[in-house]
């Protein structure tokens, strides 16, 4: 059995983990899908501005100019997660490629042939979008794009220190328009735009990945059939933009690449830790609930077995006795055989109660079926009460029927046979165990009537409560005289009670036992 339940659990468990894969494979599938889109959608706008086509008779000077601007629009506009490279085929064989850079101004001309590009790398230490510096703080020579072969100060940078960076040489600066910074500059205070393409690792990662794109076989061979290139995977996606140069027998690229999975994957993160969570606690109750049904099935079989113990135990007594007086009915004298036949039909009487009980008890747990109707509890209650008389007054008992209210009727719905028998049995396993006296009270309020009942008998140990309403059990005190039980009257009425929806319990010390049972009241509307 224990494997079973084993098998059980692990088979429930794979279900909801494979649920929950084909569930979050479908949102993450979504999710990466609508990211592709919606990332490709900017890569194509970015591109249309950052190669807006150019004039036939453009020139390298022009072309790194429109470069530059175009990276800098991509450094403000490109979108978190997209990988961005630039890059322009000038003359002689030399690229223009995409990287970090300061963009140098005099503060006194915003014309935009005053620009002068300083490429930087990554070790370039600040990252202020903005610096400012005095003229004689650049040195070095420029020509019309650049600024190369000098240094740059600026000044009070950390701990109140000039920092001074090392601009290198520049293989795409002119060697005919070249001056010292100096003469261009002449006295004027400088505006320094820092232009940096990435601001993480990851973004960083990113643009490599998009400049190895043009490295590519296969890219290479789409963009000699297409102007544009276009990848749309959830894995990788790119996108590439490519303008012709005619004047540098050259081209001009714009290559842009994400990856949807990861993006949706970090972007709704909190959703897939929150339905982790779900999960082990789903797989969690599941195993809770596959032990605690273990478990009751073990007391269940437990109890079957102290059942068929408790059944063959009442049932031995009377049938040897039965068989004793059948075996020896010719050697009883006439006289007496009146007596034996009396005790004949007595203990086929107990066992014919017996197996009426059971047989009552399994019928209310299979069939489950009530016939309620408007039912008075008092009259109920008093023609038991009435009933027992003879047995109360056998035992001089004093015992007695009292309400809350004068003359007052206590109507609640309830099959009227089942709840006469709960009745029944409550009073007569009081009078049972009574010592001295017996107390029927009914009570009730505007939802419910209670019936109680106490007795002045020496109590349920703490043990013994916890089992009174299970079949067959009995106390150690059980009298053995007219009222000797066969422990089925409490199982018999928590099946009743339990069909009524009815509360119900016991309580016992050393003064008395109660027990007690609530039941719904018929509204005077109703």
């Amino acid at each position: 059995m224990k494997k079973h339940y084993i098998k059980l659990t692990v088979v429930i468990t794979l279900l909801i983990l494979a649920a929950f894969l084909l569930a979050g494979g479908f949102f993450t599938y979504v999710a990466a899908s609508k990211t592709m889109q919606s990332h490709m959608n900017t890569a194509k706008a970015h591109a249309a501005r950052a190669l807006p086509g150019f004039p036939d008779a453009v020139t390298e000077e022009t072309v790194i100019q429109e470069m530059y601007d175009c990276w800098e629009m991509a450094s403000y506009d490109a979108t978190n997660g997209i990988g961005f490279y630039g890059m322009a085929e000038l003359g002689d064989n030399k690229k223009l490629e995409s990287g970090n850079f300061l963009s140098v101004l005099p503060s006194a001309g915003q014309e935009l042939l005053s620009v002068r590009i300083i490429p930087v790398g990554d070790d370039f230490p600040l990252n202020d979008k903005r610096l400012y510096a005095n003229a004689d703080q650049l040195e070095g020579m420029c020509d019309n794009n650049f600024v190369f072969s000098g240094t740059l100060t600026i000044p009070r940078y950390g701990n109140g220190k000039d920092l001074v960076y090392q601009i290198g040489s520049n293989e795409l600066a002119s060697e005919t328009d070249t001056v010292p910074v100096s003469e261009w500059l002449g006295d004027s205070e400088l505006r320094i735009n820092n232009i940096r393409m990435t601001k993480t690792a990851y973004e960083s990662g990113l643009n490599s990945q998009a400049k190895e794109l043009l490295s590519k076989d296969d890219i290479q061979e789409g963009l000699r059939l297409w102007t544009n290139y276009e990848q749309e995977k959830l894995g990788t996606s790119c996108y590439i933009s490519r303008e012709y140069l005619p004047a540098l027998s050259g081209y001009a690229y714009a290559v842009y690449v994400f990856h949807p999975l990861q993006l949706a994957v970090r972007e709704h993160l909190f959703i897939y830790v929150l339905s982790a969570a779900v999960l082990a606690v789903l797989e969690m109750l599941v195993i809770f609930t596959m032990r605690k049904l273990y478990s009751n099935r073990m007391c269940y079989e437990l109890m079957r077995q102290d059942l068929t113990r408790s059944i063959a135990h009442d049932l031995k007594t009377p049938l040897a006795v039965t068989k004793a007086y059948t075996e020896n009915w010719e050697y009883i004298d006439e006289a007496d055989r009146h007596e034996y036949a009396e005790k004949l039909n007595a203990e086929v009487d107990h066992m014919a109660a017996l197996i009426g009980n059971m047989l009552s008890m399994s019928k209310m747990d299979s069939e489950r079926e009530l016939k309620l109707e408007e039912v008075e509890l008092y009259t109920i209650t008093a023609a038991v009460f009435e009933q027992m008389q003879p047995i109360i007054q056998e035992r001089g008992l004093n015992a007695k029927l009292v309400t809350d209210v004068i003359d007052g009727t206590y109507y609640v719905y309830a099959d009227p046979k089942m709840i006469r028998i709960v009745i029944s049995n409550f009073i007569t396993n009081a009078v049972k165990y009574a010592e001295k006296k017996v107390e029927i009270k009914l009570s009730g309020n505007e939802k419910l009537v209670k019936f109680q009942v106490i007795n002045d008998g020496p109590g349920i140990s703490k043990k013994d409560i916890k089992k009174i309403w299970e079949p067959f059990y009995k106390t150690d005190k059980v009298r053995t005289d007219r009222l000797s039980s066969n422990g089925m009257g409490l199982a018999i009425n928590r099946s009743i009670l339990t069909l009524h929806k009815a509360k119900y319990d016991c309580s016992s010390d050393e003064n008395g036992t109660l027990f007690w049972f609530e039941i719904k009241r018929v509204q005077e509307n109703e």
